[in-house]
């Protein structure tokens, strides 16, 4: 599940923040050694919290359709692994 919140809107640029999860697999060993039984794989999700700038106007025309999207910072929080 995703949320998404617009933090503010200028006349050149939306901030959207996003949260939600990414999903992994962890191996311990090779591709080999889990064919023979002496590796292990397993499933985790991490949260996450992304801040985006998202600019919608280049020389003072609006582009919507267009949009440049540049990530100001991406943030897994990956403590439950370690807990």
């Amino acid at each position: 599940m995703l949320k998404i919140l617009i933090l503010n809107i200028k006349n050149d640029l939306i901030l959207v923040e996003i949260k939600g999860y990414v999903f992994v697999y962890l191996q311990w060993g090779s591709s080999s050694d889990l064919k023979k039984g002496d590796g292990v794989e397993t499933e985790h999700a991490f949260p996450f919290k992304a801040l985006l700038n998202v600019a919608i106007t280049e020389n003072g025309n609006i582009y919507l359709n267009e949009l440049d999207i540049k990530i100001q910072n991406f943030n897994v929080n990956n403590r439950s692994w370690f807990e």
